[in-house]
């Protein structure tokens, strides 16, 4: 019984300790700030996807344009 009561008191202290620093406020900032980077980082991600889906939707349609040319010339 006195270890689980010495394990409670070293617990409470620790976390009074997490608090007391303001451990927990720095940790919300730096997720949040992770968070950010993340949402930065999809964005990015998503603004490159769509811009080559939009190129190679050109490329096709050129290709098609070349292609009705060349059975044209046929």
């Amino acid at each position: 019984m006195i270890d689980f009561c010495s394990n409670c008191k070293l617990l409470t202290t620790r976390f009074q300790n997490f608090y007391e620093h303001g451990e927990r406020e720095r940790l919300l900032t730096e997720l949040s700030e992770l968070r950010d980077q993340l949402l930065v980082h999809l964005q990015e991600k998503f603004t490159f996807s769509m811009k080559n889906e939009n190129q190679d939707i050109d490329a096709t349609q050129e290709l098609e344009v070349c292609q009705n040319m060349n059975s044209k010339l046929l």
